[in-house]
């Protein structure tokens, strides 16, 4: 059976960071969800943007029902893997049952995560406080709470990042401990 991680998110929790992290020392692959997405916008000759992978993953959601993405990774994904980026409970429940799957919530308060976007720069980031709940409102969020909830881990990202290692060393021994990865 295949071993998955998963990590859920809210924006600028370091999803990528924790994602790296937990690769290296479990030395296993990261997969993005969003790999998928960008995969069928290049088939489609469709520019490679946020707006437009959130517009193909709720395509895909309406034809194909809310799990559609987890049942193509599934196929694609092949031993151990890190998966980041989930906002879709039908995802991390399909995913559940058909694999060893560990899913790490991570969030952060909102004017943390509104320093770290404008620290980062990024030119689709949110400046500011309204512009990151515009933001969250185009987003796929509804099922957050939802997805913290049905986690074997949560994790508060609202210091330094010494203090991230820290609860990720936690979840890395328990995980060791509950799967045995050598």
């Amino acid at each position: 059976m295949k071993f998955i991680i998963w990590i859920a998110w809210n924006l600028s929790c370091w999803k990528t960071t924790i994602a790296n992290y937990i690769s290296s020392r479990l030395k296993i692959d990261i997969f993005e969800n969003s790999d998928v997405l960008k995969k069928i916008a290049n088939e489609r000759n469709i520019e490679i943007n946020r707006e437009n992978l959130i517009s193909i993953s709720k395509e895909l959601d309406e034809i194909y029902w809310r799990k559609a993405i987890a049942e193509i990774l599934i196929k694609e994904i092949n031993s151990k893997w890190i998966i980041s980026w989930i906002r879709v409970f039908e995802q991390a429940s399909f995913l559940k049952s058909n694999s060893n799957f560990i899913l790490i919530y991570v969030e952060s308060d909102k004017e943390k995560s509104v320093d770290r976007l404008i620290k980062r720069n990024k030119q689709w980031d949110p400046k500011n406080l309204k512009e990151y709940e515009s933001f969250l409102k185009k987003e796929r969020t509804e099922d957050l709470e939802k997805i913290k909830n049905f986690s074997d881990y949560k994790i508060i990202n609202d210091k330094s990042l010494e203090d991230l290692y820290l609860q990720l060393d936690n979840i890395i021994n328990k995980i060791k401990n509950e799967i045995l990865i050598k």
